[in-house]
């Protein structure tokens, strides 16, 4: 069992790195620049869960650019619950779960601009959230990589972006050092799908079962309801089987933590467009 947070500590070598979060049940998000040496070649690194559960990560994809990270984790027990993701606009609270340790405050404040264009450190300009934070600590490091949330209008939390980034010191006319900025921006999470083609709605749609049913079987492990006839067949019946055994599977990966509500429904918009409104028959190229 991982615990109840889907926030995660990063180290190695017994060095901690900086925060991440779990995107999904099996990909862990973060800061590029938290990674440091563990970036060059998919090194492993260490991946601490709030009930103090470590596992064996490995760097999976980079963006330095955009100073975003993927990071691999294996599958473990239950997962925790991950909030829903979100897009925030300027005037909202924005709350981080995460701190680096117990004798460091949470941080809070209000979304000053969202979203917005910012060249981060990387060099690429990204989709980003420009945060007021009320707590000013003048230095915010090991924050980055953590989770940026807000309050939806149901009135649960909404995962917003990931911490990338604080706004350089500013400096006064006459040369003084001015006190550290309080401003500090995050990556939304439209930027981080956009960077990583693990996220790409038809990338998960061609990992999806669709030519027989003995490919919902495998997916299963266990259990599961195979398709009977031929799912190849050009006919009505033939589209109606291949959606149906996508959307099963699709739930199967839900339940499985693999995936997590909100692109789940996504993807079984994808399924219903592709094999029931634009009448295909099997995959597109």
């Amino acid at each position: 069992m991982r615990g109840a947070e889907y926030w995660v500590s990063i180290s190695r070598g017994g060095t901690r790195l900086g925060a991440g979060f779990l995107l999904t049940g099996c990909y862990v998000v973060t800061a590029h620049h938290c990674l440091g040496d563990a970036a060059l070649g998919g090194e492993e690194v260490d991946v601490e869960f709030e009930s103090g559960e470590v596992l064996p990560g490995r760097v999976h994809r980079r963006s330095p650019a955009a100073d975003l990270a993927l990071i691999d984790v294996p599958k473990s027990g239950v997962g925790p619950v991950i909030p829903r993701g979100d897009r925030a606009s300027a005037g909202q609270a924005w709350r981080n779960p995460y701190r680096p340790s117990r004798s460091h405050a949470f941080l809070s404040g209000t979304i000053d601009a969202a979203p917005v264009s910012y060249q981060c450190e990387g060099g690429d300009s990204v989709e980003a959230m420009q945060l007021g934070c009320v707590q000013d600590l003048g230095d915010y490091a090991g924050y980055s990589g953590s989770p940026i949330e807000g309050g939806g209008s149901d009135g649960e939390s909404k995962l917003f972006g990931v911490l990338i980034e604080q706004y350089p010191e500013q400096y006064v006319d006459d040369g003084r050092s001015a006190p550290a900025s309080i401003v500090l921006f995050a990556a939304t999470l439209t930027e981080v799908f956009r960077r990583f083609p693990d996220f790409d709605l038809g990338h998960l749609i061609d990992l999806l079962p669709s030519s027989s049913g003995r490919d919902v079987q495998a997916l299963y492990e266990s259990g599961g309801k195979p398709l009977a006839g031929d799912l190849a067949r050009n006919d009505a019946q033939s589209h109606i089987a291949v959606a149906d055994a996508k959307i099963e599977a699709l739930d199967g990966w839900q339940k499985r933590g693999l995936l997590d509500e909100q692109y789940v429904t996504a993807l079984k918009l994808r399924v219903i467009e592709r094999h029931l409104l634009d009448g295909d028959v099997g995959e597109k190229p």
